[in-house]
């Protein structure tokens, strides 16, 4: 017997639903985010973490949901369909049944012809899901990519004729700050080094938004953008953030939970507060 969010004590088994909730919770996104993320309906993540699972496909779909689920999130996947299969208590879903025409269904039974086509439609449903389950991560949304700069190749200039050494002294000097490129002065850069997993959203002061994903341990990344830039750490201690070159301490910024966000740029760092 267990006692779900309401209080409300229920005395089947538990499903992974609080686990979700839960880490979903930590890391300060909402439904509609995670739904956008692994394109779903939002109805089916609140089914998922509230283990309504009348309000949910058949299990060889749930499964899938629940792995690109747990990758988003970084959970144990095959911990949370057990105990998904647990609160279901091996019910088999319901058969399939096809049309042919208005009003006529099709089983299995039908004929030997039929018979076939209910298999072959079958063993596509398994592809599909197979094929969901196996996918890479789920794709950020409306994330700029982030990539690496290539490397500077060399400028050939024409000869020119020297300048008398008089005039070169005259000559005004551009002054660059450092680690800020001549052809962008207004933009600010700020690179972000995780050593450990971390939802990261990053939007700079035009509403572009710079990155928007789960960043793994290990990963870098550098972005470039109008200041100042808004920041959201779902686990922002292990995080390590150099904006134009200069260590930026997160730490004061940092919640319950690890979660952090702030703004970046100009010189100027200040929390915002929901």
């Amino acid at each position: 017997m267990h006692e779900d969010a309401e209080g409300v004590q229920d005395s089947g088994p538990r499903g992974p639903g609080y686990r979700l909730r839960e880490a979903r919770d930590r890391r300060g996104l909402s439904v509609g985010e995670v739904a956008r993320s692994l394109k779903l309906d939002a109805k089916v993540i609140a089914a998922l973490e509230g283990d309504d699972y009348a309000a949910l496909p058949a299990p060889i779909f749930v499964k899938g949901y629940l792995a690109q689920y747990c990758k988003l999130l970084g959970l144990p996947a095959d911990e949370c369909i057990a105990e998904y299969e647990r609160g279901i208590g091996g019910v088999a879903p319901p058969p399939l049944v096809l049309r042919r025409a208005a009003g006529e269904e099709i089983s299995p039974g039908s004929s030997p012809v039929m018979l076939v086509s209910w298999l072959v439609a079958l063993l596509a449903v398994v592809m599909v899901v197979l094929w969901w389950v196996a996918s890479p991560e789920p794709e950020p949304v409306a994330a700029t990519p982030v990539v690496e700069r290539p490397a500077q190749r060399p400028v050939v200039v024409d000869p020119t004729p020297p300048v008398p050494e008089v005039e070169a002294r005259a000559l005004p000097r551009a002054t660059v700050p450092a680690g800020v490129p001549a052809s962008a002065p207004d933009q600010t850069r700020v690179r972000f080094e995780f050593e450990a997993d971390s939802w990261a959203e990053v939007v700079d002061a035009t509403g572009r938004r710079l990155f928007f994903d789960l960043a793994r341990t290990g990963r870098v990344i550098e972005v470039s953008g109008v200041a100042p830039i808004s920041v959201f750490l779902g686990n922002a201690p292990p995080v390590r953030i150099t904006v134009d070159g200069r260590v930026f301490d997160q730490s004061r910024y940092v919640r319950s939970g690890n979660v952090a966000r702030f703004m970046l740029g100009d010189d100027v760092a200040q929390a915002t507060r929901r």
